[in-house]
Formats: structure tokens, C-alpha cells, sequence
């Protein structure tokens, strides 16, 4: 009986080492496998994992009143010294161990290139600035006409600050509540209460002297707040932190201050980049890349927050998940119970995330794609100067429509492509599987820095620079319905030709449905008018839509 007795426990002991060793395997497999491989046309299984932590956060400021001046507040020497040197330090670089090629995932074949899928850039009709009312902006005429007639009109255009100094990496934001607008770029922030017709000017120091840069805003149409975050300087421990700003009316503002250590205690001497700010039915969510104090990578980061505790002024409870493994979160714009996500897993795959708003468990689908280069990018305008330089692939853009989830990114010139250009890559909601492969590309142009947006009828309104050989980076703006046609190409309208070139562009322009609905859009970017440096820079707000 001793004997059968210790075979017994032995055979125990042996069944737990196999179970223990084959959930390690499971565990190591979900979290740090980069070569995960899925055909992308089949509904194939996804992956689950769950968040990562939670916690809480109050209020550092409420209903703090933000003085409006009538010309922008200029930093002193000493900040705007700290300000470029921080651009510089920024300077977009995809890390190289993240530039991962394709082993063992073939991709999808890339679609041939026919030359009636290049876009070429559109004229538009002048700005109708007096035509925009708060009862026509959304007015069941001008959806109707939405689908009837494809032309786009520009119901307004203006300089939403004098020119002065700034920075040609502009990185302008934007969203309304009716006539009330708020505008963020580097390194200011304007309310106008006139869709844009005037502007006052909010100072981003105020209440927080360590601001930086990469301001994003967005308005929320369901609990009727704008959402603005202001990121900040490193400190000498090579630490920042964000503050989200809550507001009803552009205005008055509630504040809180989020450190790294504030998600996570152990994320000391890390510092938040490259901000994306999407919203759901109930939850706000926030994407950055986390470095450290030697400005590595170490995680990208999403955040969920409780819109309805924001919206309150309320201590507001968060959610959180991570990888170290993968880079550059971007997730969709037009989410409703669920928030959809993506990154470059391959140069031929991407690693998309889906969580809904009722659970702490993430879905995860590897899908293959038409294959891209990783490289750099060259797109010298008239004087020589290449405004493509900055630039490299991690995704940029998301939107979900109609069942459809789109992302966007730019890529090098190469191949077929004589320019840099935009890779589109669009996904069918049910199973993640892989639809379509839209390019944004010229013949003779460039193609960078996208934004897509939908509203809440089914248009997708879009954002991007346009330039190199004749031209200057310039913006162009169009929408996207039934009317329109499917791209490419893509229905783009120029909006304002730029001037000069520089160097250093980007790092993101955005598109919103105005008043978080639609059917017209909004739209915020910069061109340079008579220099290269940003003191000439003109930043650029917008409405249009299709008459």
C-alpha cells in the first residue's frame, strides 16, 4: 500500500509539473509571440488576455476658469528653448527592433498598381465663411445632399492664430460643441464661440508650468464635454506626466495629473509620447509609448476611463493594459460598446485588439497584409527640403464604419510608388478579417500624415498633407460615402497650398464629425506661409462637407 501510495503522489506531482509547464507556454505564447501566424481571410480564433490593473484618480483642479487673451500667449526664451529641445529629442523614430520583417508570414500578394488609382488633388470651391449656422450644421438638407450630390464645399477656412512663432511640427487638434471650438497645436490652444469666425487664446502653461507638447482634443456628443490633454516636460529623473483636462464649454476646466507611476507604481523614470485620445459610448481611451529616462522604449500603453465620472469632476477610476513587445498603439475613431485597436506586428501582419466596454478581457487577431517597406522617406517640395524626413510607418489613423475597420500609416516610395504615400488597410468587423488594401497615392506627389473619421450616418471624413516635387506640404480634406465611391482614389479637395517646406513636419493632423455627429467635418492642420522656420507657420481650421 506504501509503495502504490507513493507512485500516486508521484504521478501527482508529475500531472501539476505538466500543467504548470504547459500554462508557462501558453502564457509566454499569448504575451511574446511575434510571429503569430493567421491566413487574415478566415474567421480564425483570437487570443484572450485580460487588463492588465486598475485604479483611481481626483481631481488635481476643478472648475478652473482658463482666461481668454486676444493674441496667444508667446513662452518666454527660456521655454520655447525647452520646448524645441524636447521636439528634438522627439524626433520620430520607429525602433528598429520593431521593425520587424516578415518571417514565415507571407502576407498577402500586393494588389497590382494601376495608374487610375492614383489620387490627384482636387480644386475646391472658395470658403463659404458666412454659410455655417448652428441650425444648418446639421441639418437633415445638407445629409440628404450628402448622398446626392459628391462636390465638396468648405463652409469655412481660417487662421486660427496670427503668425508668429510656433512649431513646423504643428501637431493640431481639434473639436466643437456647436459654435464653440477648441483648437490645440504646438505650443498654444484657441476657443472661438463663432465656428471658428474669431478666436481668444488659452494659455496650455496655465496650471501646468512643465507643459511640453502633443496636445490632442476631442469633444464628446454623448456626455457633452470636450476632452483635452496636455502633455509635459521630463523632469531630471527623466519622468513626465499628462493632464487630462474636462470641460462643458472650452472654458472652465477640470484637471487631473497623471504620472506613470499614477497607472502603475512601478513605472518610475518613464516618461508618456504620442498621445492618441478615442472615445466609446461610455468610456474614453487613451494610447501612448512609454520611454525611459535614456529615451528607449519600454510599453505601449492603453488607458479606459469612465466618462461619466469625467463628466462629473468626480475621482474617475481607470483601466490599463500593456506590452513591452509591441510599439505604437493607435485605436479607432467611431467605436460605440466596443474599442478596436492596432499595431505593426510584421511588415506584412498587424496585431489587432478588440475590448468591449462591459469586460476586462481583450481579444486579440493576428491578420496578414499586403506587405509594406519599412525605411525612410523622401519627398523634397520646389526648394529641396524634405518634409517627409521626419516621418516613419507606425499607424496613424483608425476608424471603424458600417461594420468596416480601417487603419492607415505612411510609407516610403519604392516599388511601384515614386513618392511616399499612404498604406490603408481595411478589415471587416466580424472575425477581423482582412477586406481590402486602399492606397493614398500620387503620381507625382506625396501622400502623408493621414486622419480618418466617421460620422454618425456613414460618411468617413479624411485629413492629409499632400506635396513634394511641384508643390509644398499643403492640406488637403475630403469625405467618403456612397456617392463618393469606394477608393482609391480618394475624393481629395485642397484646402490651402502651402508656401514653403521644412524639414521637420507632422506629427499628426485630426478630422472630427462636427459636434461629434456629422454630416460635416472639421479639421485642423498647418501650412508655411513666406519662411521655413515656425514663425511662419499658419495653423489652419476648417469645416466641409459635401453640398
Amino acid at each position: 500500500m506504501a509503495i502504490i501510495k507513493e507512485n500516486l503522489n508521484m504521478k501527482m506531482i508529475y500531472n501539476i509539473i505538466l500543467i504548470l509547464s504547459f500554462s508557462l507556454i501558453v502564457f509566454v505564447n499569448v504575451y511574446n509571440n511575434s510571429y503569430a501566424q493567421g491566413n487574415g481571410t478566415t474567421d480564425e480564433g483570437m487570443l484572450s488576455v485580460q487588463i492588465n490593473g486598475t485604479g483611481s484618480v481626483s481631481p488635481l483642479e476643478t472648475e478652473t476658469k482658463y482666461e481668454g487673451f486676444t493674441e496667444p500667449q508667446t513662452p518666454s526664451t527660456e521655454q520655447l528653448k525647452a520646448f524645441e529641445e524636447e521636439i528634438k529629442e522627439e524626433d520620430r523614430v520607429y525602433p528598429q527592433e520593431f521593425q520587424r520583417e516578415s518571417e514565415g508570414a507571407a502576407g498577402l500578394a500586393e494588389e497590382k498598381l494601376n495608374v487610375s488609382t492614383a489620387t490627384h488633388v482636387l480644386v475646391s470651391p472658395p470658403a463659404l465663411n458666412d454659410n455655417i449656422t448652428e441650425n444648418n450644421a446639421s441639418s437633415s438638407q445638407l445629409t440628404q445632399n450628402t448622398t446626392l450630390a459628391p462636390t465638396l464645399n468648405i463652409y469655412k477656412s481660417t487662421i486660427v492664430s496670427p503668425t508668429q512663432y510656433r512649431s513646423t511640427v504643428t501637431e493640431p487638434s481639434v473639436g466643437n460643441k456647436g459654435p464653440i471650438v477648441f483648437y490645440t497645436g504646438n505650443w498654444f490652444a484657441a476657443r472661438s464661440a463663432d465656428y471658428g469666425t474669431s478666436w481668444s487664446y488659452v494659455n496650455p502653461l496655465q496650471g501646468m508650468s512643465d507643459f511640453c507638447c502633443d496636445q490632442d482634443v476631442i469633444y464628446d456628443k454623448n456626455f457633452k464635454i470636450f476632452i483635452w490633454y496636455r502633455q509635459g516636460l521630463k523632469d531630471a529623473n527623466g519622468e513626465n506626466r499628462f493632464v487630462l483636462s474636462i470641460s462643458k464649454d472650452a472654458q472652465t476646466w477640470t484637471s487631473y495629473s497623471i504620472h506613470p507611476t499614477v497607472v502603475n507604481q512601478n513605472w518610475k523614470n518613464s516618461w508618456w509620447d504620442y498621445p492618441h485620445l478615442a472615445i466609446s459610448n461610455k468610456k474614453l481611451y487613451i494610447t501612448s509609448n512609454m520611454f525611459d529616462k535614456n529615451n528607449q522604449f519600454v510599453r505601449s500603453v492603453i488607458t479606459q476611463w469612465d466618462l461619466s465620472q469625467l463628466s462629473s469632476g468626480s475621482t474617475v477610476n481607470f483601466k490599463y493594459f500593456f506590452e513591452t513587445n509591441q510599439f505604437n498603439y493607435t485605436p479607432v475613431q467611431g467605436a460605440t460598446d466596443t474599442m478596436y485597436w492596432a499595431v505593426h506586428n510584421t511588415n506584412a501582419q498587424m496585431k489587432l485588439y478588440k475590448w468591449s466596454e462591459s469586460t476586462n478581457t481583450i481579444n486579440i487577431a493576428y491578420r496578414n497584409t499586403p506587405a509594406f517597406q519599412w525605411g525612410s522617406m523622401s519627398c523634397p517640395g520646389p526648394d529641396g527640403i524634405n518634409w517627409c524626413a521626419r516621418s516613419d510607418s507606425r499607424i496613424l489613423a483608425g476608424w471603424i464604419n458600417n461594420g468596416e475597420i480601417g487603419f492607415a500609416w505612411n510609407v516610403k516610395q519604392g516599388g511601384s510608388f515614386p513618392y511616399p504615400h499612404v498604406h490603408v488597410v481595411i478589415f471587416k468587423e466580424a472575425g477581423l478579417t482582412y477586406k481590402s488594401n486602399p492606397v493614398l497615392w500620387g503620381q507625382n506627389i506625396a501622400w502623408m500624415y493621414p486622419s480618418f473619421s466617421p460620422d454618425s450616418r456613414g460618411n468617413i471624413g479624411f485629413v492629409a498633407y499632400y506635396g513634394g516635387g511641384s508643390y509644398y506640404p499643403s492640406i488637403a480634406a475630403g469625405i467618403i460615402n456612397p456617392a463618393t465611391g469606394t477608393p482609391p482614389p480618394y475624393p481629395a479637395y485642397s484646402i490651402v497650398l502651402g508656401k514653403n517646406g521644412a524639414d521637420k513636419w507632422g506629427d499628426y493632423d485630426r478630422t472630427r464629425p462636427l459636434s461629434g455627429i456629422g454630416p460635416l467635418f472639421e479639421g485642423s492642420a498647418a501650412t508655411l506661409q513666406g519662411c521655413t522656420t515656425g514663425s511662419c507657420i499658419e495653423p489652419r481650421y476648417f469645416i466641409f462637407g459635401l453640398s
